[in-house]
């Protein structure tokens, strides 16, 4: 089982409904600047779009993998927010509390695993669920 088609699952979406009709294209629709999303660097505030089902940190560097989480998550109701550093992404889960933590393992500077450690020491963090992640194949 893919892993996205794993995390639809987790997240309460039906992929076995998926893979039987392909959805029918989406409207363009401009949306204003202020719903753009955008990357959390340095000390910046994190993004988020206001949702019911909870907060999810994305800690990845790839925008692609990005933009894969955000069409999964945002339409199922989850606030993402997204960080493109392990350091970054510390200092987000501290301020922000997410309820889950998708975490890459290869990352610039620190790594998934040293940030996994730093988060579990943490007494802000140790409690948030973490789910590493990785496009590497092996």
């Amino acid at each position: 089982m893919g892993m996205f088609t794993w995390l639809k699952r987790l997240l309460g979406g039906s992929a076995a409904a998926s893979n039987h009709t392909a959805p029918a294209p989406e409207k363009a629709v401009a949306k204003p600047a202020s719903e753009a999303p955008t990357v959390i660097s340095g000390n910046e505030k994190p993004f988020f779009q206001e949702a019911d089902n909870g907060k999810i940190l994305v800690i990845d560097d790839s925008p692609t993998v990005i933009a894969v989480f955000r069409k999964i998550l945002q339409p199922a109701g989850y606030n993402m927010i997204y960080a493109e550093s392990a350091e970054t992404g510390i200092r987000v889960a501290r301020m922000e509390k997410p309820d889950l933590i998708f975490l890459d393992i290869v990352l610039p500077g620190m790594n998934g695993f040293a940030a996994l450690r730093t988060m579990r020491k943490d007494p802000l963090t140790r409690a948030i669920p973490i789910v590493m992640i990785s496009g590497n194949e092996q």
